[in-house]
Parts: structure tokens; sequence; C-alpha cells
């Protein structure tokens, strides 16, 4: 590893005692750039939007130089959607992964739309493009990337860095999965059009609560929660007012749960349970 030993533990270090979130990327994102890359983007996506073919899009954070207009044109064409670097890092691939690899030629399997993905990064001056898969799980996919736009020295570049920018990555993740408020910020999309009540009634459910229990803590009629449940499911699962949700009860709960969904909003539980005598 090219970078001496001190400047990994100030690096390992400062991770640790960052103040928020955008405070550790931006100490990530120094290293890239030290290391050799022009452009850095980090993403966790939750299994939930995963399973259910994203209906919202997910979270990214990119450094300011990370081919914006490409990120625009990725959003705007819902590409998430049929991603080969996804399909890859979710099928379990754990090798880093060039964009224009055999690895993600693989994943591409023939799909016009995978293809799309990236080629289309080429038009806004992507030349060179690495993934380095750093989650596969129950809880969702973590994954990192970087890009340059230099067409050639890419091959000695990983050759005498990518060692190094492994290591990096991977210490960067595990901060961020250690921390809550670090990790939270990528449910989010699953949660801003949630209401208060909507928010409550998941809360009292997930403790172990009857929905009978939570009707009486809150004040509200056992009809109208199972109508906010529908409403729940139904945003959840992306689907339309009217349409059929495309989760159950049990599966609500239970990404609720890897989201950590009760103690990102700081719900108070609505019943406070007697303790045994």
């Amino acid at each position: 590893m090219a970078h001496s030993d001190e400047g990994f533990t100030q690096y390992v270090s400062s991770l640790i005692s960052s103040n928020g979130f955008s405070e550790a990327f931006q100490l990530f994102e120094s290293e890239v750039y030290r290391i050799g890359f022009e452009g850095v983007l980090y993403t966790y996506i939750p299994s939930a939007l995963i399973d259910m073919q994203f209906p919202v899009k997910p979270v990214y954070e990119v450094s300011k130089n990370y081919a914006p207009e490409y990120l625009s044109h990725y959003s705007e064409a819902r590409f998430e959607r049929y991603d080969p670097l996804i399909k890859a890092v979710k099928s379990g691939e754990s090798k880093p992964i060039n964009w224009w690899g055999e690895l993600c030629k693989q994943h591409i399997n023939n799909s016009s739309a995978s293809a799309e993905v990236i080629t289309v990064s080429q038009e806004y001056g992507i030349n060179n493009g690495l993934t380095i898969p750093l989650l596969s799980g129950r809880r969702g996919i973590a994954g990192v990337s970087f890009i340059t736009g230099e067409k050639s020295g890419f091959d000695r570049l990983l050759q005498d860095k990518l060692e190094e920018l492994e290591l990096y990555s991977n210490i960067f993740h595990r901060v961020v999965a250690a921390d809550q408020q670090f990790s939270s910020r990528f449910s989010l999309p699953l949660l801003k059009n949630l209401s208060h009540t909507e928010l409550q009634l998941l809360k009292g459910l997930a403790d172990g609560q009857s929905m009978a229990e939570v009707s009486t803590a809150i004040n509200r009629s056992l009809k109208y929660l199972e109508q906010v449940m529908l409403s729940l499911r139904r945003k959840i699962s992306g689907v339309e007012e009217g349409m059929p949700p495309g989760i159950n009860r049990n599966q609500l709960l239970y990404y609720a749960g890897l989201l950590n969904i009760l103690e990102d909003q700081n719900l108070p539980s609505p019943v406070k349970r007697r303790k045994p005598n």
C-alpha cells in the first residue's frame, strides 16, 4: 500500500470522529482524489427498494465532479432498474467490477437496457469506471464507484492502487454501516411520504403491540387503522390509490425492521407496557 501507515491511521481516526455523514464522505473523497480517481459515488440500497423493483429512487452520495449530467440522465431514465452493476452486487459478486470488463458483461446478459446504462456513460465523458461491492445481504446492498475521463493509464492505476482503494473504501463503508444516523439517510426515500399516524402505527406493531392497543393509545378506531395499514402497504410498495398493495403486513414490518424505521424517526412507543411483577 503506497500511503503511509500514519496517513491511514489518521484517515480511520478522522472518519470515526467525523461530525456527520457529509464530513465522513469528504474525507473519503479526498483519499479517492489522492489515489488518482476523478470522481466517486457511494450508495447503500435497502433490500425493500430492490425487492419491490425500485418504487422510489435510491439515494446516492457523489463527489461534485462525478459526471453530473450522466447522473441526471441515469435518474430520469430510472437506470437503477437495469443497472448491471447493481445486479452484480445483488448477486453476491465481491470482486471489483470494471465497467467494461467481462464480469460486468456477464450481468448485462444480452439485455439492451442494461447495456445502455454503461454505453450512455461514455457519452458523458466517462471512459473508465470501477465498482467495488461492499455489502450484499438481507439488509440490502452497498457499493462505491469510481470514474476517470482519461482514455489511457487506467489499467496501470488499478495495478498500482486497487488494493489501497479497496481498503479505504471498506473502512469508509464500515463506519457508515456502524452509525445509524449515517446509514439512515439511504432509507429516507421509503419514509418521506409517511404521515405521523402511519409511523405511529408501524412503530406500535413492530414493537409487538396489537392493533387494539395502538388504537387505544393514539385514540383512533380499529377501522380507521386498517385503512391506515392499507395506505402504508401501498406507499411502501409504490402503487397508486385503489390498486392492490405489493406487500402484505408481515413484509411491511419486516422491511421496517431492516430499515431501522422506528429508531430513525425517534417516535415514542404508542403504548407503555407494564413491567411484569
